[in-house]
């Protein structure tokens, strides 16, 4: 019994080495292809203690710190760096570029604004303004500059990511 017990132990050490390398390795794939297209990267800083209160060991098994962590690390030995800025003074997925703030749940993925904007997918439009994200404020201006070019990349890369996710395209 005891010879079955270390035998399943050392199993699972296995099991767990196996998967966090190959966590560590999608996770460079995944900062890598981030990186070809460009080294100054803005991303919201979130609490990932707070997601592992949240959902427990399913935060673990995708590890984001870890990925935060290794696009930081890649991204300064490009040259480039990770700026990370509040989500409490920036409140993308609730705003526009017009400059109002609409409370949404989460359950809404959708924007729409009395200004015309929209509608579009929540988490493209959010990083979409991050990309005017200045000393933890969003730049309403610039970001209003923008958009009449920008609608139609935003549209394109939802129908691309609805591709990827029916299995037609990658």
């Amino acid at each position: 019994k005891r010879y079955q017990q270390v035998r399943m132990q050392k199993a699972e050490a296995e099991l767990e080495r196996t998967l966090a390398a190959t966590r560590k390795k999608l996770h460079g794939e995944m900062a890598n292809e981030i990186l070809s297209l460009g080294c100054q990267i803005n991303a919201e800083k979130l609490s990932y203690k707070g997601f592992q209160k949240r959902w427990g060991k399913s935060v673990g098994f995708r590890a984001p710190g870890m990925f935060m962590e290794i696009l930081r690390r890649k991204a300064e030995r490009a040259g480039g760096q990770v700026n990370e800025f509040s989500t409490y003074h920036t409140k993308l997925t609730q705003s526009c570029h017009c400059g109002s703030i609409e409370k949404k749940p989460l359950s809404q993925r959708w924007h729409q604004c009395a200004c015309g904007v929209g509608p579009i997918q929540r988490d493209l439009y959010s990083a979409y303004l991050a990309c005017f994200v200045v000393e933890n404020r969003l730049d309403c201006r610039q970001a209003e500059l923008s958009w009449p070019g920008a609608e139609s990349l935003l549209l394109r890369a939802l129908s691309s990511l609805n591709q990827s996710v029916k299995g037609q395209h990658r």
